[in-house]
């Protein structure tokens, strides 16, 4: 994972504007027979359903990016609350 922080974009006198000036940008994967020994197989199938992780072989994949506030995960946004 990498991530970049523009400080043009932060006023110190606005804490929020944090979150605008993050640049994040990632990967991983796991095994899937991992989270299966460890019994969290069904929960995880519901974000494999939702686009935010992807089957590749064994393997369950994902990508994280953040740009101007917006977080995706395998392209799909993710709302942060």
């Amino acid at each position: 994972m990498t991530f970049t922080v523009d400080e043009n974009l932060i006023d110190v006198n606005n804490l929020m504007t944090i979150a605008q000036a993050l640049e994040i940008d990632g990967s991983g994967y796991v095994p899937e027979a991992f989270l299966n020994s460890m019994g969290v197989g069904p929960m995880v199938q519901g974000y494999i359903d939702a686009g935010f992780v992807k089957r590749d072989g064994d393997n369950l994949t994902f990508e994280l990016q953040m740009k101007s506030g917006q977080v995706t995960l395998s392209g799909q946004p993710l709302p942060m609350f």
